[in-house]
């Protein structure tokens, strides 16, 4: 199941989350000496054993060992130990079985640590190691078994392996040989995660869009010889120091891997899915499937990070919704033209490219950000046929050890976005500077746990961090209305609120459309789209909550040091508390904030 792992949790990264326990978690109490020899020497135990945890999950998925390391060895990896494969979805009871027993062995590795004896960077390592491990066990557990899966609409395999082949990375003659490996197991991979699929079907647990993911699917399959993923990967090989002759020799290699396992895996989709539609499968929430909505608990707290209950989520969001609508009404009573403005899409950033956005960005941001040195990047439109609906641009995780370039993609189809929009220079600060971009620089250049760095990757933070910029980002428009980048703000963070609340409302609580139809009447939204929003949160559970409840969680903090700091509250210092830690669950960044507040009070 790595390929299905590595691809639908946190964008080529696995997701880290957040359990009950953490609450009583505090860093070092007074009265341990770090300094002794017991604690010394336990720190470099757990030095070591994170090392090894490391080594083990780069050695065990080859794509990881790729995307993140250009030179694995110079962390301990060996190169000779990663099987270049995608592998498959194991589903039998021993290869289950293992798995969790394999998770167990790793909780009581870790419970045998003196937590107290590590540092205060130790501990955010242990912390965010040990919640992932025990909602993995949690999400293991064989009742939720058949729950889930990796055909949603919006993050799907057969979504997700067209970007993954089109920017795969090539750096030398050895990569170029391991891609078409990968690119005949594609076939293989997507066979064994359609068996699983048919289980579900026959266990009652079915919950996917068929008639989305088979008219996705079949763009790719037409494609055939002439899609843009063969395309770009040809010319990526034109990109390597090699003769004409091994590069069309390569070429003909990939093709022949292409049309016999990439494509033929589509029609596979196809086939399996127009099946199914004579089976059982649940067009409603997580909620009416049995398990569904204690598997919806364990899936908030994955792409949250909170420790809050769904119940306390649903309030927060509440309060930040009407303190939002409630900005928006005085602006709208005493300022008429600023919010018609605004209404009618007609504020203008007058910005024309992607690059002069993102180059004003890049000099104004370093004023209230800390300071990462020089940030090389480019950005590269998307292929048409490669643009995903809904998409408007991505941020491709570079190395950690890497030289190239750190690459933004933007969707440039007519439908996705206006450069000169708000909308647009939001999307670039989130995925760029200061957002995902600047944050992954930070993280990089500042944290020095590598297994930390790579898969201390909670999704809430990192989402949430994103979101939280981009909208921060909106002060530095000083030519745009001060009232109409405050109605940009504040009416988006509304709509998130209410969206975040949909998808609970129907996964946790069993909303149907006429109940989704009302609440979005009730509280102003467009209630023509109800039928489109139900479909995409109904077969995306959780899509969603990253970003806005990671937000929601990141603004509390905000508010919680302005009001402790007063006039001592400085946007670079909060920044840096939110960063230091890296992507990890929010009552660690909590700890931080709380730090930083106590040393500037």
């Amino acid at each position: 199941m790595k390929l299905l792992k590595y691809l639908l949790l946190a964008a080529l990264s696995v997701s880290l989350a957040f359990t009950q326990a953490g609450c009583q978690k505090q860093q070092t109490p007074p009265t341990v000496d770090l300094t002794s020899e017991e604690a010394i020497a336990e720190q470099k135990k757990f030095d070591e054993f994170i090392q090894s945890e490391l080594v083990a999950s780069a050695e065990s998925d080859y794509l990881t060992t790729h995307i993140y390391f250009e030179h694995p060895e110079n962390y301990g990896i060996d190169r000779s130990k990663v099987e270049v494969t995608l592998g498959y979805l194991e589903d039998d009871d021993a290869a289950y079985q293992e798995r969790v027993e394999e998770m167990q062995a790793t909780k009581a590795a870790l419970d045998a640590f003196n937590r107290d004896l590590l540092s205060d960077q130790q501990k955010d390592v242990y912390d965010n190691y040990l919640e992932t491990i025990e909602l993995d066990i949690a999400r293991n557990d064989e009742k939720f078994r058949y729950v889930g899966g990796g055909f949603d609409t919006m993050t799907g395999l057969h979504t997700q392996l067209p970007t993954l082949f089109a920017d795969y990375i090539l750096r030398d003659e050895q990569d170029l040989k391991d891609l078409i490996v990968l690119i005949n197991d594609v076939k293989p991979y997507m066979d064994s995660l359609l068996e699983y699929t048919k289980k579900q079907a026959e266990k009652g647990t079915l919950m996917i869009d068929l008639d989305t993911v088979i008219e996705d699917s079949k763009k790719t399959y037409n494609e055939g010889e002439n899609s843009a993923v063969l395309t770009s990967m040809f010319a990526t090989i034109d990109s390597l120091d090699l003769s004409d002759e091994l590069k069309n020799q390569y070429k003909a290699e990939l093709k022949t891997a292409f049309m016999d396992s990439f494509i033929p895996a589509y029609g596979a989709i196809i086939e399996t899915m127009e099946g199914l539609k004579d089976s059982k499968n649940n067009t409603q929430g997580l909620y009416y499937l049995e398990n569904g909505k204690a598997y919806y608990e364990l899936l908030f707290k994955d792409k949250t990070g909170t420790s809050r209950s769904i119940e306390d989520t649903q309030k927060l969001l509440d309060e930040l919704a009407y303190e939002m609508i409630t900005a928006a009404q005085k602006i709208a009573m005493t300022d008429r033209n600023a919010y018609e403005t605004w209404a009618y899409n007609e504020a203008d950033t007058g910005y024309t490219d992607f690059e002069s956005m993102l180059a004003d960005l890049n000099n104004w941001f370093k004023q209230d950000f800390p300071d990462v040195g020089d940030i090389d990047y480019e950005i590269k439109p998307l292929d048409p046929e490669l643009a995903v609906s809904g998409i408007a641009a991505y941020f491709n995780i570079p190395a950690i050890d890497g030289t190239t370039k750190k690459q933004i993609r933007v969707n440039t189809n007519k439908d996705a976005l206006v450069i000169g929009s708000l909308d647009t220079f939001s999307t670039v600060a989130h995925e760029g500077l200061p957002g995902h971009m600047y944050q992954t620089s930070y993280a990089y250049k500042n944290i020095p746990n590598v297994f930390h760095n790579l898969f201390a990757n909670n999704l809430g933070y990192t989402e949430g961090y994103a979101t939280y910029v981009e909208f921060y980002a909106l002060n530095y428009l000083s030519d745009v209305p001060e009232n109409i980048r405050t109605l940009q703000k504040v009416m988006s963070i509304y709509s998130n609120c209410l969206i975040a609340q949909l998808d609970i409302g129907i996964h946790y609580e069993g909303w149907s459309l006429d109940q989704v139809r009302q609440y979005m009447e009730d509280n102003g939204l467009n209630a023509a789209a109800a039928e489109v929003l139900y479909a995409q949160l109904q077969s995306n559970p959780g899509a969603f909550l990253s970003y806005y409840v990671g937000y929601a969680e990141l603004n509390e903090l905000e508010k919680e040091a302005k009001a402790a700091l007063g006039d001592k509250f400085t946007a670079m210092g909060f920044h840096q508390a939110i960063l230091e830690a890296g992507s990890v669950q929010f009552d660690i960044v909590k700890r931080h904030v709380n730090q930083y507040i106590e040393e500037n009070q």
